[in-house]
Order: structure tokens, then C-alpha cells, then sequence
């Protein structure tokens, strides 16, 4: 796949994630999580663990090694998910962290393990392979991860990412798929534009935008009637 993509003059980055309390019962009827904060959705979900310290060191490794084994065969970079609910997502919000240690109570012990990672991954894959985080706006759930959070968690990061990705939303709340969005913003197409606006003057990093794009004409109107720059 690497060599397809290269062949026709595009570079090809890896998604890096873990599910977390998103796992199905399929695969993990244990699954891990920041807490044990039982996802309740469609069945298919089990009551997770709380990861613990060793297991904590154990998926920053594996985070980085996995990022090492994609740069070795060829991809141009990596990206870490940090949204739609998965483990670090789950990290990062109190209403599904509920832990009582440096990785829980402010945002910054919060966002602490995302650091942790960003910082292993980056050693890993040196400076000449590119890093991004897909990171979420909101949980859109009350007692969750807000927008303010986001623009924290993002200040945060300048320098040490290449690239930013915007979304949102969790299985519960399934913001990225569309769900509870208004008409207009359906037909828009541009779920997470807003927000994106709100941080386009402050940051350093580019910025990409996802949630709802279909069509060309779409992304184009995007561009030309939403972003400054």
C-alpha cells in the first residue's frame, strides 16, 4: 500500500489507536479505560478495568513501538486518535475518568498520559517522519470534555505536533457521524467548522477538519467562506 501511494506522489500517514471502553465483547469482555465507567450502547459492550500504573507504561511502549514498526515499512508518519471516545479520549474527559492519581483531576493530569505518549512516539519516529493528534472538540455529553478543554490541551501542544485534527463526539454521543446535528449543518456538510474558526487565529500548527464532507463542492464552500488563512 505504502508503494501504491508513493508511486502516485502522495505520502501516506498510520492511524495509531486503542478503543478503550470501545471495545466490543467480541474481542475483550475486559476491556481497559481510564475508569470503570461502563459504556452502554447497543449491547456490545462490556464493564472495563481501570489501567493501572504498569499497564500505563506498558501502552505508552506499545504506542511507540507500533509508531516505529509504521515509519520503518514506510509510512511518511503517524497520527494519534485522541477522540470519538477511544482510551485517550477517555483519558482526557472527566466523565469517564474518574481516577484518583497524576492521571486524573486537573486537565493537565488529565492530558498527562496523551504528553506521555506524544514525547515516546516522537523519539520513536525522530523528527524527519511527521506526528499528528486527531483530537476531539467536545464530548457533547454534560459532565465531559468542553471546547475550553480542547483549546488548552491544543496550546499545549505547539511544537511538538505537525498536524492537527479536528472532531468530536463519542459512541454515546455519535457528534461525528452526525448525530443530534441541525439541518443546516447537515446540508452544510462541515460538522466541526466552527470550532475550527474559533482557534484558527491562535494557532501554529495546520489544521484539518473532519465530520460530514461528501462532496468536493462542499469542502471548496468550506474554505472559501469559513477559513481566514
Amino acid at each position: 500500500m505504502v508503494d501504491v501511494v508513493h508511486d502516485h506522489g502522495s505520502v501516506f500517514w498510520a492511524q495509531l489507536s486503542h478503543a478503550g471502553r470501545q471495545t466490543s465483547y467480541l474481542v475483550n469482555t475486559r476491556p481497559l479505560s481510564a475508569s470503570n465507567v461502563w459504556l452502554k450502547r447497543g449491547g456490545f459492550y462490556m464493564p472495563p478495568k481501570a489501567v493501572n500504573k504498569t499497564e500505563i507504561k506498558d501502552l505508552i511502549e506499545k504506542f511507540a513501538l507500533l509508531a516505529k514498526i509504521y515509519v520503518e515499512a514506510g509510512f511518511d508518519g503517524v497520527q494519534i486518535h485522541v477522540a470519538h471516545g477511544y482510551l485517550l479520549s477517555q483519558f482526557l474527559s472527566p466523565y469517564t475518568n474518574h481516577r484518583t492519581d497524576e492521571y486524573d483531576g486537573s486537565l493537565e493530569n488529565r492530558s498527562r498520559l496523551l504528553n506521555e505518549i506524544i514525547d515516546k512516539v516522537r523519539k520513536a519516529i525522530g523528527d524527519s517522519n511527521a506526528l499528528s493528534v486527531k483530537l476531539k472538540s467536545t464530548d457533547f455529553q454534560k459532565g465531559g470534555f468542553e471546547e475550553e478543554d480542547s483549546i488548552t490541551v491544543i496550546q499545549s501542544l505547539k511544537g511538538k505536533i505537525d498536524l492537527l485534527k479536528r472532531s468530536g463526539g463519542t459512541y454515546e454521543k455519535q457528534a461525528m457521524m452526525g448525530e443530534h446535528k441541525s439541518d443546516s449543518t447537515q446540508k452544510r456538510e462541515d460538522y466541526f467548522i466552527e470550532f475550527a474558526q474559533k482557534i484558527m487565529d491562535n494557532r501554529r500548527t495546520p489544521l484539518m477538519v473532519t465530520g460530514g464532507f461528501r462532496r468536493r463542492s462542499k469542502i471548496d464552500q468550506a474554505l472559501k467562506d469559513r477559513v481566514k488563512d
